[in-house]
Formats: structure tokens, C-alpha cells, sequence
């Protein structure tokens, strides 16, 4: 019945947006040719995949990011795409504006814009429009040359790339070389030619005060003049943002040493999902409902591993999940505690509403927060520092599994734009991607009860946080029933 629906809502999206979406096919296509995958659990070793696949580039780059920070990996990563667009390379950023502000400002647009880079903005709402600045290009993707992409949970900010002392995420990326590439590419430029997506705007003219700036210090300057200071000052630091300096090259020898610890696979069953870009709920989901389809397909003797930061079930995923549990099926969840989330609000609802689920039979897991033995940290600081799970990744059963930007939560669901990958008939790669989730569930504490969810809910968190748990408690329990 659900593969019936499923098939209706691809007729009705193709009614609405073929007319105004090219390359609609490439949102959700499928090969049978042979392609180079690999899995990247080490968050350093992520940042050095990166940084070789853009130094690999002769042609294209396409960069497509919710983050991207001006920290310790934001300026590597860029700088080795300004080095590249004055190569020649055709450089092309897509950022999500609502949580670039601050980062990618107009003075840092305007250095990468002067060296070749070309720069847009998606969803450029205003916090005051409500309706539609919750609208956020999720999807998370490198592209180098057309023939080989990174895609996963991984934005562009150190707490992604284990280089943090305070906070890390555990996450999960895929790389992948071959023709689904050229799909992939397709559905960028649908992203990079929408009119969601806009220009930078421009950077603001010099101040017109007659002070010369080459006389003073910024200290001195900012005595004689708030606006001459701010103004040259945000320029200086665009300038070093995009300047190698000796924290730089230390980064990148480390890099350089890292091992690779991963093996690469040969697929040949491999579909790329995404949603369309654009305002409207109804109209541009895909990959919520392809999930839901691969689930509806399971049997009894199967078991599905669900490794995903946020766990919240809707009114869609409640009948499918409820029905799974019902027939037999085995389904785990991996997520995070109270401690290790960086999202308060979220676990309020999930301690809230998972109780009924655990009774119903689902395997829940939340992870610790503390740092795994088995991760490498390229500093010893970076070892007390607390973890967070942020991987999106499911294992349908034995040969079907998926790693995407898809979260299990009503932002994902309904407003971000989502990409995923889906493996099917591959046992090997279900194999190492079941194995590196129990690998992390090693770490984490089983809930079998809902005297369970009361009695941990609190284990290693701050008193800050709780109090935060309580206030924030009555609002999103509130808004839960809506979802």
C-alpha cells in the first residue's frame, strides 16, 4: 500500500515542478556501473579526504554546506579551494544562509569572489520571516571534477573534524568515484540555479572619513574612529582567514600522517535520493518517503540498525515503524543522551515519547558523550573533550543500507533539503556500516525500560543543562502533538 502512495507523491511532485525543475530524474536515479565507495568514520580523517580530493582537482569543485566555520578546518579547506581557483579550477560555494551569518560575511565574500570563487546563498529569509526561514539546504557535499564526491553529516567547522577541546561530533561520510557523480552535479546546479539561492551581497564601501589607517595601529584607529576600525578590521581578517599561517602547516603535516583506516568497496547497485530545493513542503520531499519505503519492504527475520543524532517518531514513521515491530522485525536505534546531544529541546520530546516505543519492542541505545578508545585524535586535548553522535545512516537488513544528511526529526522531514545515498544488494557494505554503528554501541547505554529513560537521563550532565531540560521541557512537549 505505502509503494502505491509513494508512487502517487512522485507523480504529483513531477505535475508541480517539472515545468520549472531540469534534470528532475537526477533527484532520485539509480546505477548499475561500477563505483569506487568508501566509508569515513575519523572525523580528522575526513578533513584530510577533503583537502586530497580538492588537491586533485583540475576542473570543477562544487561545494555545497548547512556550516561552514571560519575555525582551524574552515581556513584549511578554503584555502586550499582559493589555491585551486587560481589554478584555473572553477570553484563554486553553495551555503545555507541562516547559519552562515557571521562566517562567510561579505568582506571574506568578497576575497574568494576576487580570486574566481563563485559564491551563492540559499534561502536568504530573515529570522523575522517564520514561514519560510525554516526552509535550510541540509545537504552536505563536495564534488570534484564530476567523477567523485564526498557526501554525508560533516559540515565545515572543527567540532566535525575532531579537532575541538570542547565538543566533537562522531559522524559518518561516504566517498564515491563514478558516472552517479554526474547526478549528483545535476542537482546541484538545480540547488545553485534556484531562486532560492542568491548572490552574496555586497561588501560595504570604505567609510568616508579622511583618517589614514597606514599611520595608526587597529588599536590606535579604533580611538579615532569606531567605523574606519570595524570596517578595516573585518578586512584584516578576511585576509588572514585565507592566509597559510604556521598553525596552518602544523594542521597539515598532522594531516599528511594520519592513516586511513578504511576500505574501499565496489558497488554497483547504488541510488542517490535528494530533496528539490524550494519553499514548499508538499512539493519537494523525496527522501523521507524512499526511507519509509525501504523500511515497509522489511521482513520478520530482519533486523534494521537506525544510527541518527536526534530520534523523533511522526505520524508517518509511527504506522511504518509500528507495523515493523508488530511483524517481527528487529529495529535498533542508536542516539544520543541528554549529555552528548547539542540539541536540548530534541531530547526533551525523544525521553518524553520513546518510553512507549522501548515497551513496543525497539532497541534504544544513547550514547555516553565521552570520547571512544578506538578513535584516533590528532591532539592529546582534543581527548577530554565531550562527543556527540551525528551520524545518518541506517542498515536496512543485510545487503540494503543508506548514509545521508537525513535526520529522524520533523526539520528534516518537512523543511531541510536532504541528499542520501542508498547501497542495495551489497553485503558488504551493510557489513562494515552495521559493524561501525555496534562498534559505537559499545559506548552507549541500553534503555529497556521507561524507569530507564528516568533513572539515566541526567547521568554526566551539568547542572546548567538540566535546568535548561526543565525550561525548554513544557514548550517542545507542547509542540510535539502537532508533528
Amino acid at each position: 500500500m505505502f509503494r502505491i502512495k509513494f508512487v502517487i507523491f512522485l507523480l504529483l511532485i513531477t505535475s508541480v515542478v517539472t515545468a520549472k525543475v531540469e534534470n528532475l530524474a537526477s533527484f532520485n536515479t539509480t546505477s548499475m556501473d561500477d563505483h569506487k565507495v568508501r566509508i569515513i568514520d575519523s572525523g580528522f580523517e575526513a578533513l584530510k579526504e577533503r583537502i586530497e580530493m580538492i588537491n586533485r582537482a583540475t576542473k570543477t569543485i562544487d561545494v555545497e554546506y548547512l556550516i561552514y566555520n571560519r575555525d582551524q578546518s574552515g581556513r584549511l579547506v578554503t584555502q586550499a579551494l582559493l589555491k585551486k581557483a587560481r589554478e584555473g579550477v572553477k570553484v563554486r560555494m553553495l551555503f545555507d544562509n541562516l547559519l552562515i551569518v557571521g562566517q562567510i560575511d561579505p568582506f571574506v565574500s568578497k576575497q574568494l569572489n576576487d580570486a574566481g570563487i563563485e559564491i551563492k546563498f540559499y534561502n536568504t529569509a530573515s529570522l523575522l520571516e517564520l514561514s519560510d526561514v525554516q526552509f535550510k539546504n541540509h545537504r552536505k557535499t563536495l564534488i570534484i571534477d564530476n567523477k567523485e564526491f564526498i557526501l554525508g553529516g560533516r559540515n565545515i567547522g572543527d567540532d566535525y573534524f575532531d579537532l575541538s577541546d570542547h565538543f566533537n561530533f562522531l559522524d559518518r561520510d561516504v566517498v564515491v568515484q563514478g558516472p552517479i557523480t554526474e547526478k549528483v552535479t545535476d542537482t546541484f546546479n538545480v540547488f545553485w540555479n534556484s531562486k532560492v539561492s542568491e548572490l552574496p551581497k555586497k561588501m560595504p564601501a570604505k567609510p568616508p572619513i579622511k583618517i589614514d589607517p597606514t599611520k595608526y595601529s587597529l588599536k590606535k584607529l579604533k580611538s579615532r574612529s569606531t567605523m574606519v576600525y570595524k570596517w578595516y578590521k573585518k578586512v584584516l581578517d578576511a585576509r588572514d582567514f585565507l592566509t597559510e599561517n604556521d598553525k596552518d602547516k602544523e594542521v597539515l603535516r598532522r594531516l599528511e600522517k594520519f592513516p586511513k583506516e578504511y576500505k574501499t568497496h565496489t558497488v554497483r547497485n547504488i541510488t542517490f535520493v535528494s530533496d528539490l530545493p524550494g519553499k514548499k513542503v508538499k512539493s519537494t520531499r523525496i527522501i523521507s518517503h524512499y526511507i519509509l519505503e525501504q523500511m515497509e519492504a522489511l521482513d520478520s527475520g530482519d533486523t534494521m540498525t537506525i544510527d541518527t543524532p536526534y530520534f523523533l517518531v511522526d505520524k508517518d514513521l509511527k504506522v511504518t515503524l509500528k507495523t515493523l515491530l508488530e511483524r517481527g522485525t528487529k529495529v535498533e536505534v542508536h542516539t544520543n543522551s541528554l549529555y552528548s546531544t547539542d540539541a536540548i529541546y530534541v531530547n526533551t520530546m525523544f525521553n518524553w515519547t520513546i518510553r512507549k516505543w522501548i515497551k513496543g519492542g525497539l532497541h534504544v541505545y544513547t550514547f555516553n558523550g565521552f570520547k571512544p578508545d578506538f578513535l584516533m585524535t590528532p591532539f592529546e586535548s582534543i581527548r577530554k573533550a565531550r562527543f556527540g553522535t551525528h551520524a545518518k545512516s541506517v542498515v536496512f537488513n543485510d545487503t540494503e543500507s543508506m548514509i545521508s544528511t537525513f535526520n529522524f526529526d520533523p526539520h528534516s522531514k518537512y523543511f531541510n533539503a536532504e541528499s542520501g545515498l542508498f547501497f542495495h544488494d551489497n553485503p558488504e557494505m551493510a557489513k562494515e556500516l552495521r559493524g561501525a554503528i555496534h562498534r559505537k554501541m559499545k559506548y552507549a547505554r541500553k534503555l529497556t525500560s521507561s524507569k530507564d529513560v528516568s533513572k539515566h537521563k541526567f547521568d554526566n550532565v551539568s547542572f546548567g543543562k538540566s535546568v535548561l531540560y526543565y525550561l525548554l521541557g513544557p514548550i517542545t512537549l507542547l509542540a510535539y502533538p502537532i508533528l
